[in-house]
């Protein structure tokens, strides 16, 4: 009984020379058990635009992957009379497995080694990229209403407590009387300040409408971990901890510098 098996995977990947050495075992093992030619084709596809095929894994593990030739796309497949076997990885896309046999239960016990493997060893990363959350519909909005919240409270708030105010009033000193409206007068002034607070909002929610890409960016959904892409990954990981660890201090320090503000003033 013919049977045919697919799956897309949601999960992002990172896929590593022990992985892929692992797959081939895996696959290899299985055909071999069923007297079929255990050999796999490996087809990469590079940013140079360079489309090869090879049976041996050794040189996909041995890629430069660099920027100018870095990997975008493997499929691994294997096509013979009783089998048909494809599974595809692409920085793009999700990784799939397609599998066409002549008997159910081998095309079964092949997909659910490969699934397992997949599932514990190389599918790591988020299931969605940021730019189709698209965080900026709500981020913005939230933002400038928090902001206007701010602006209002300050212009609303009154300058006086109820017993000030009733002294002030009560006082027969016409001077202190002027003094205040002076004062007051140059607050008010002062006020406009807050248009700044309100531009540089505007700036922020219009920088906003990239956050997705750049998001996408910071954390990598797919990485062919071979070649150079090593050294940049590790690198890359290594700057995006300091600086989300220093952000961290940095709102830290703000908000407790807030605090000691609002309760030593």
């Amino acid at each position: 009984m013919k049977a045919h098996v697919k799956q897309n995977f949601k999960k992002g990947f990172f896929l590593n020379e022990e992985n892929i050495i692992k797959l081939d075992d895996i696959i290899t093992k299985r055909l071999k058990e069923k007297e079929l030619d255990g050999k796999l084709t490996y087809k990469v596809y590079r940013s140079d635009s360079l489309v090869y095929e090879t049976t041996e894994h050794k040189i996909i593990i041995n890629e430069e992957n660099s920027k100018r030739n870095l990997i975008n796309r493997l499929e691994v497949f294997h096509d013979s009379e009783n089998i048909s076997f494809k599974m595809t990885y692409d920085k793009e896309e999700n990784t799939r497995i397609e599998i066409e046999a002549t008997e159910k239960d081998f095309a079964y016990l092949l997909f659910f080694d490969i699934k397992e493997y997949l599932i514990t060893e190389v599918l790591k990363f988020r299931e969605y990229k940021f730019i189709d959350l698209k965080i900026e519909r709500w981020l913005s909005p939230l933002l400038m209403l928090s902001i206007m919240v701010i602006m209002f409270s300050i212009m609303g708030s009154p300058k006086l407590t109820e017993v000030q105010f009733n002294e002030l009033m009560n006082s027969e000193s016409i001077e202190n009387k002027l003094n205040y409206l002076l004062i007051d007068s140059r607050e008010k002034i002062e006020v406009k300040n807050i248009w700044y607070l309100l531009g540089a909002t505007i700036i922020i929610s219009l920088l906003l409408f990239s956050i997705n890409e750049q998001l996408d960016k910071i954390y990598p959904r797919n990485i062919f971990y071979i070649g150079k892409e090593i050294i940049k990954y590790d690198k890359h990981c290594s700057i995006r901890s300091k600086f989300i660890w220093g952000l961290i201090a940095f709102i830290t320090s703000a908000i407790a510098g807030l605090f000691v503000f609002y309760f030593t003033k």
